[in-house]
């Protein structure tokens, strides 16, 4: 059975670090964090030898799971009678449903008669059982390396990268390709095949993602032959719908023109799905997805398939292009919320130097920044160098983000001056109010705006159908006003915090005599 070892009781702060609270500090880096869908559960990667009682690999990689109900760490890379793993583990995916843990592996002890020398893909199911994933109809190891799995909600499903050549007959490009194994069944199934569904594709295909209800799965390939009119000689991204076979491009331009330029650099674009494989998040270097987009750099974008358009995600909330490269999104099942990675230094108002955790709230046009103390304070330098956030997990309503740090000031205590795991309560900000007097200065309205959050920051506001602006807390001098109706609407904001979803209403009727002003605070 998985080791268990208690931690501390539930803490009031909103950005709390994933620790043993016997021993105080991880003793090695932490990485690669996957939430449950409720959040409750947290699967991630560690060197640290004392998350557990009995770790017998050393700094060896392991995955291991938190839950935050029972305060518990599990051991999930362990062999059938409990054994350490003779290989590194790493690249967990927790289930939405939080009861499998989906991970790759170069232990050759997890399974009985692994003797392929390769990594892996692995499934620890709710029965407490560790099965191979990355097999043949018949059960039997692929040839080459398997890895970057994803699973469904249910568990029934897992996708994945490998260089095998045996999984499937069909398989006959010599490349890396993508598989889908239905657990259930015991079948394995290609995923990146040529448009004549047949065959493999022409090319090299990785980084897959799979929909929470196993129907849709994302990924990226370089072959030209996928879907039909592809002829960009770029690395695009492209989902299959398993139900109907049909593979569609997602990395589309206007017109259902193809991207001008992939992700470079011997990286694979990564992508995401929501339910039912309505949206699509993922990540680009092309520069005519969207209108405007003239920063030069890798950005987030989002295909609504149904409606057959691409929207850029990588904004700030008065949805202005970033400065710098934005990646590794992560969607939550209903396609509002999008988190991501990014070096941009004016998303927010005020954040750290180096990569940076952000979500952004589609349906509010607004963006977030995550990785910040529990007083909403920009998080201190990276004390190792080269460490990163990696790609940030969501819980399904947004409400929970996990990323990576190495800060010394997300969470009292930290002093072992190593990557961690963090989570960050994204509670929506308390509503703020407007004074019900409104000044006059020079013919100009004056409101002052107050909140009860001492992180508060500025308010998203919006001037009739005038593009959003940020509004500071105090006094708010608007500008001249034309004479008849206007409608000012702000929603109160803070760092770490989602916008709240209420907003405060202006509703201003200008004339000759004194204007007509009506506050509606989100309590009325």
């Amino acid at each position: 059975m998985p080791a268990t070892v208690a931690l501390a009781g539930p803490s009031p702060q909103r950005t709390v670090r994933v620790r043993l609270a016997a021993t105080g500090n991880p003793d090695g880096a932490s990485s690669q964090p996957s939430l449950s869908a409720d959040a409750r559960r947290l699967a991630f990667a560690s060197r640290a030898t004392n998350l557990i009682l009995f770790d017998g690999n050393g700094n060896v990689s392991d995955v291991f799971v938190y839950d935050q109900g029972t305060s518990a760490v599990e051991l999930v890379s362990a062999g059938p009678s409990g054994q350490p793993a003779d290989g590194s583990s790493y690249q967990p995916v927790m289930s939405g449903g939080g009861a499998h843990v989906v991970f790759t592996s170069r232990a050759s002890n997890l399974v009985p008669d692994d003797h392929n020398g390769e990594s892996d893909v692995f499934v620890l199911g709710p029965d407490g059982r560790v099965v191979r994933v990355s097999v043949d109809d018949d059960g039997q190891e692929g040839s080459g390396p398997s890895y970057e799995p994803d699973i469904s909600d249910d568990g029934r499903y897992v996708v994945f990268t490998s260089n095998a050549n045996d999984l499937v007959r069909t398989d006959a490009n010599g490349q890396a390709d993508v598989f889908v194994r239905d657990l259930v069944a015991g079948t394995t199934r290609l995923v990146s095949v040529s448009r004549r569904d047949v065959d493999s594709a022409d090319g090299e295909s990785s980084a897959p993602a799979i929909s929470p209800d196993g129907g849709f799965v994302s990924f990226s390939s370089d072959a030209p032959d996928v879907t039909a009119g592809d002829g960009n000689q770029r690395q695009d991204v492209f989902m299959r719908n398993r139900s109907s076979g049909r593979t569609q491009l997602i990395s589309a331009a206007r017109g259902r023109r193809g991207q001008n330029r992939g992700i470079e650099g011997g990286f694979a674009a990564v992508s995401d799905v929501s339910a039912n494989g309505r949206f699509v998040a993922f990540e680009s270097d092309a520069t005519n997805l969207v209108g405007r987009d003239r920063n030069r750099r890798t950005d987030i974008f989002l295909r609504d398939t149904k409606r057959r358009s691409t929207r850029r995600i990588s904004l700030s909330t008065t949805n202005e292009e970033g400065s710098g490269a934005s990646v590794l999104p992560t969607i939550t099942p209903d396609g509002r919320f999008v988190a991501f990675a990014s070096r941009a230094d004016d998303l927010v108002a005020k954040n750290a130097q180096g990569l940076d955790v952000f979500v952004r709230d589609i349906r509010g046009a607004s963006t977030v920044l995550v990785d910040v103390t529990s007083t909403g304070r920009p998080r201190s330098r990276e004390l190792r160098k080269g460490i990163e956030p990696g790609r940030p997990s969501l819980s399904a309503d947004a409400g929970t983000a996990a990323f990576v740090s190495s800060a010394s000031n997300l969470a009292g205590g930290d002093t072992n001056r190593l990557a961690d795991v963090f989570l960050r309560r994204l509670k929506p900000t308390a509503s703020g109010t407007a004074d019900r007097r409104v000044g006059i200065v020079n013919d100009r309205l004056l409101i002052v705006f107050r909140s009860s959050d001492r992180a508060a920051g500025p308010l998203r506001c919006r001037l009739d159908y005038g593009p959003p602006t940020l509004c500071p807390l105090g006094g708010l001098l608007l500008p001249r006003l034309k004479r008849g109706s206007h409608v000012l609407s702000a929603y109160a904001g803070a760092p770490g915090s989602l916008y709240a979803r209420r907003a405060i209403v202006i509703k201003m009727t200008i004339s000759k005599g004194q204007p007509r002003v009506r506050v509606r605070n989100p309590g009325d």
